[in-house]
């Protein structure tokens, strides 16, 4: 009976040992858990498309002294934490039935949400895109791009990730 339980103890650890393992690799390698990621029109890529580390870069299109030339001002962040608090709030957008007058607007008002993989020591020069959101400020509205070629979805900004557009815009630099 005893060599029985000291070769279950031993089992018993090297399982655990396998399954720590395992956890720490896709900790490092991967951005999103294996068992709680979900597809869906934010994130609408395989999971093997989301490695570490990820980043969002916020374009913001604001005029310039040349009516003609917008000027665009960048401002980047690589924080795990805003970067799933964006996701979630772009996952929690209600779907809007106006959709965006492209013409009307031209470039006044728009920004850009990118998140893309950092697959050089610095976010430049520009990495792989995983998702685009074109927002519409006047109007209220976004458009979340699918990476896999679906036709883009409308939805509303919702008011928290207005507070985080707002509070990268007042932090972006012009982009040259």
């Amino acid at each position: 009976m005893p060599k029985r339980v000291a070769s279950s103890i031993v089992v018993i650890i090297f399982l655990l040992a396998i399954l720590s393992a395992a956890t720490v690799y896709y900790r490092k390698t991967y951005f999103f858990s294996p068992l709680t990621f979900r597809q869906d029109s934010v994130i609408n890529l395989p999971y093997k498309y989301y490695r570490n580390p990820l980043y969002i870069e916020f374009d913001f299109v604001k005029p310039g002294s040349n009516p003609y030339l917008p000027v665009w001002y960048r401002s980047v962040t690589t924080n795990r934490s805003e970067i799933l608090q964006v996701i979630a709030d772009l996952r929690r957008a209600t779907p809007s039935s106006v959709h965006p007058n492209h013409r009307m607007l031209g470039n006044a008002g728009m920004s850009y949400i990118v998140l893309r993989q950092q697959v050089f020591p610095t976010p430049r020069p520009p990495s792989p895109i995983l998702l685009t959101v074109q927002i519409y400020n006047p109007q209220h509205v976004m458009e979340i791009i699918q990476s896999n070629g679906q036709p883009p979805v409308v939805r509303n900004i919702p008011q928290s990730l207005l507070t985080i557009l707002n509070q990268q815009e007042s932090e972006s630099v012009p982009d040259k």
